[in-house]
Parts: structure tokens; sequence; C-alpha cells
């Protein structure tokens, strides 16, 4: 059953004990009505809890149930606490006082107390009051951390262009003036000019060969 949202507007008081306790002579109905017919308990224990309430106000015996109740905090962390993971001081409680049944009322948002006598009831009412005042008035639940971005990731270094050469820089000298150099002259044509230089020199002097 969904949480009366009109609840969370009101502001919680702890309740205190003496509890107002009443008489319950048809507790199997009452039961039935607030966990669905009995199918929201569990099934090995709805069998005992029957047995239980057939015994004490059955065909040979009429002898009242005890109810209590008191309202609990809206908040949904705190009663999860209170309870604990799948009711285990519900069970706990219900186990060590001899209580018939705790249950938590969502329609009005009361914790509901089913037991043999009084005493049984005035006790597990005050254990699970002691859980109530723990986690409301000493205890708050944790706060739930926002969920955060993770950090963006190093940037990496920018390289500096300044030390290095682009490849404009080595074709920059082909549009340089050479005009005022000397040509360069191949090894090849080097020696063609020095052949032919041997060649005038032999027909000027009339045959005879000079060494140059």
């Amino acid at each position: 059953m969904p949480h009366n949202n009109n609840l969370n507007t009101i502001k919680y008081i702890i309740p205190r004990n003496p509890y107002h306790l009443y008489e319950d002579y048809y507790p199997l109905y009452s039961i039935s009505y607030m966990t669905d017919g009995l199918n929201q308990l569990d099934e090995k224990y709805k069998g005992e809890l029957i047995n239980k309430l057939l015994e004490r106000n059955g065909r040979y015996s009429c002898m009242p149930t005890i109810y209590g109740e008191y309202t609990v905090p809206s908040s949904v962390d705190t009663l999860k606490m209170i309870i604990g993971f799948k009711g285990h001081y519900f069970k706990l409680t219900t186990t060590t006082t001899g209580v018939d049944l705790i249950w938590h009322n969502r329609e009005n948002n009361k914790f509901c107390f089913w037991g043999p006598s009084y005493n049984t009831v005035n006790d597990a009412m005050n254990r699970i009051r002691s859980r109530i005042v723990k986690y409301t008035v000493y205890m708050t639940p944790p706060p739930k951390r926002p969920q955060t971005n993770p950090p963006p990731a190093p940037m990496k270094p920018k390289r500096n262009n300044n030390n290095i050469m682009k490849d404009n820089d080595y074709n920059s000298s082909d549009n340089e003036d050479y005009s005022d150099m000397p040509e360069l002259i191949s090894c090849e044509e080097e020696l063609v000019n020095k052949n032919c230089k041997r060649q005038l020199f032999h027909d000027v002097s009339g045959g005879c060969f000079y060494n140059a």
C-alpha cells in the first residue's frame, strides 16, 4: 500500500506511555483486513498465527486479544531502520515479548500490535518505541549523497610550435636570389673542358704536345 503523502506535512510527536489499549474480540478479522486477507504474511507464520487466535477466541474460548497502536515517523529511511531489513526487529520483538503480530499500517502510518495480554503488548510497544526515539532523536538517517559527474580528463599539453620548424621554412630558401653566385660545374664537364684545351693547344703548337 502506498504511503499517505499528507502525513509528511504533520510534525511527528513521539508516543508516550501509557498507551491506549483495546480489547479485540475479532482479531483475525482485523488482521486479515490490514494484511490483504493474510496474503502479506509469511506462509509459515500465517498458520501459527491462525492457531493462536482460534485457541484464544474460538468455539470453546472467548478471550479477547489486546490491541494497541501509535503513529510513527513519515520518513521512509527512518522507518527502514526502525523495522529492520525484511522486518527483522518486528519479528525479533514479536518472539521476545510473546505478542501475536506487529504490523505497519501504511494507510494511516501506524504500528499495530496484537497480543494475548496488556503486559505483552505494552512491552512490545515500549521496545519499538525505543527504536523510534533512537532514530528520531539521537540519530538521523544518513543524507543521500548527490550524484556528481566524474572529473574531466586532464588535457594534453599543447605543443610549442615556435621551436618546431615548419615545412614552409624548408621551402622558403627556394625563392632566394642566387644570381651573384658562380655556376656549379660537374666533374664530367670539367674533364671535357680540359680535353678541349689540350686539343686546341696541340693544334696551335704545330703538333707538339705539352702537358699543362
